[in-house]
């Protein structure tokens, strides 16, 4: 006599919790293996499990059994095609891993016969299982993106919310009770009076236990300020789904909790390691940032994530980078020549700026002075009205592109001597001035100075591939001086555009990044 399981399934949890369908699912298939006259060895049930997949436990689990039982499993009995599977290629796979077990997969519903016509029918029906549930997918998608549209919520309830009926609809309404606690939490957090580990554990006093995970995916889920991003859309939330907490509350939590917890989550742009992008490993990898969690304290590392044993202490390695940008200082003979050289450009650009804007504003009294002579003749009949209107547009376009002129001149700002003291200030001490820079203006004089990265080797040292800008303006500083200085018109390629820079830098400026030293 052949021995035979037996394998049953819903997906439904109300069938699961009435017993209906699993119920005359067992009993058909009890009545076949006894009227076949096998042996029933096992039965296996699988409750609301969709058949989308083979990632079943209760399937695996017979799997696993059929593969023990080698030799003594001859059939597996199942209700119809689609119980063991709704897609073609796992149904397949399913019973070829049957068969290389010899074991024959035979249903109530359908007639599998092994033969052409049968194996024929079985990849038909097997593809019509498939072709039913996409079409239950595509049909509950398209109802889910209609709901979403509707400001519905569709899926299951976050914290502090209900799933609820609303006009015979699906959706969420604020949980009582529990809906306050995630208010106060929000309160709490965003004004910085309790760390995010303090409010998890008032949570929990409170009945609310959350993982250390879990707050802070509540803390960045959209719900809570009633926003439902789901389907390419961003909707608003319509009643009865209401926000918990404003915007301004949201928001100020995050940035509270990023406070507290150095690097999470993580940001690439981030205070705490400044030279990340800029330094570079000597693999040619370009280094990241990291923390590591010591007996009393974190501690702040660059690392590269390729080489092993690259973790780096950043005090140290920003330590050897500002005596790096230290190092490329002028002396003060040159500096101070620099900085006459400069005042003297200072007055020479000033005075031409000076002239081009009195020329240009010239022009723009003439054009004024055309525009009201073209209306008094409109006025006087001696223009007709459409030629005075299309003369009167294009003196318009002259006098604006005039003004834009006369605002595009260079027209230096401040004094001369703030220049002066700002530019040799910041020759002489540029890395201690890097030190005291925002984050943004770090960034950006590293990716002035070192376009290509700077490598920081194991011994402590620093190199950089090419010679960096102020290498060569040291370097060359007696060679190329009166070139600098002999230009006709100081521009973009001069050394005074570099001071200028420099001067502008400081005062949160991004024209530094404009600045180009010539060739060497």
């Amino acid at each position: 006599m052949q021995s035979a399981l037996i394998y049953c399934r819903v997906s439904d949890k109300r069938q699961v919790e009435e017993g209906n369908s699993l119920a005359t699912q067992e009993k058909q298939t009890r009545e076949y293996t006894e009227r076949a006259g096998y042996l029933l060895d096992r039965v296996f049930v699988e409750r609301g499990e969709s058949a989308k997949t083979d990632d079943r436990k209760v399937l695996k689990e017979m799997l696993a059994y059929c593969q023990k039982q080698r030799g003594r499993i001859q059939v597996v009995v199942i209700p119809k095609i689609d119980r063991l599977s709704r897609n073609r290629d796992d149904y397949g796979a399913l019973k070829a891993f049957l068969m290389r077990l010899h074991i024959r997969l035979e249903s109530v519903g359908e007639r599998i016969e092994d033969t052409p016509v049968g194996r024929f029918t079985e990849s038909i029906l097997a593809s019509v299982a498939q072709f039913d549930n996409e079409i239950r997918s595509e049909r509950c998608k398209g109802g889910m993106i209609e709901a979403v549209q509707a400001g519905r919520w569709v899926w299951k309830a976050p914290k502090g919310y209900q799933n609820v009926r609303y006009e015979k609809k699906g959706t969420i309404a604020p949980k009582e009770g529990e809906a306050d606690l995630i208010r106060e939490m929000f309160r709490r957090i965003a004004s910085g009076d309790q760390s995010a580990t303090a409010v998890r554990t008032w949570l929990g006093s409170q009945g609310l236990h959350l993982s250390h995970s879990s707050l802070h995916e509540m803390l960045r889920h959209k719900a809570y300020i009633g926003t439902i991003e789901a389907f390419g859309q961003v909707v608003r939330a319509k009643p009865p789904f209401l926000p918990l907490v404003s915007e301004a509350t949201f928001y100020l939590a995050q940035q509270a909790v990023r406070r507290e917890t150095p690097g999470f989550p993580y940001e690439r742009i981030n205070a705490d390691f400044p030279l990340r992008g800029t330094l570079v490993c000597a693999c040619g990898k370009r280094m990241s940032g990291c923390w590591s969690q010591g007996r009393s304290q974190r501690y702040a590392y660059y690392r590269c994530a390729v080489c092993p044993h690259s973790n780096f202490r950043t005090a140290p390695v920003e330590e050897v980078f500002c005596q790096e940008l230290n190092g490329y200082r002028l002396t003060p003979a040159q500096v101070k020549e620099v900085v006459r050289q400069l005042g003297t450009l200072w007055v020479a650009r000033g005075e031409g700026g000076k002239r081009e804007v009195q020329a240009l504003e010239a022009q723009i009294k003439v054009e004024k002075e055309l525009r009201m002579a073209i209306a008094l003749k409109c006025a006087q009949g001696i223009i007709p009205d459409e030629i005075a209107k299309a003369q009167m547009a294009t003196s318009e376009s002259r006098i604006a592109q005039l003004s834009r002129d006369a605002a595009a001149c260079p027209q230096e700002q401040g004094s001369l001597e703030d220049l002066l003291v700002v530019a040799y200030d910041y020759l002489l001490n540029l890395g201690d001035k890097w030190t005291k820079m925002p984050l943004d203006r770090k960034r950006k004089m590293q990716s002035f100075l070192y376009p290509n990265g700077i490598t920081y080797r194991r011994n402590g040292s620093l190199r950089t591939g090419d010679y960096p800008i102020l290498e060569l303006l040291k370097s060359n500083f007696e060679r190329l001086y009166p070139v600098w200085w002999t230009q006709a018109e100081p521009g973009a390629n001069s050394l005074f555009s570099f001071m200028e820079g420099l001067r502008r830098f400081s005062e949160n400026s991004d024209l530094l990044l404009q600045a180009v030293i010539p060739p060497f």
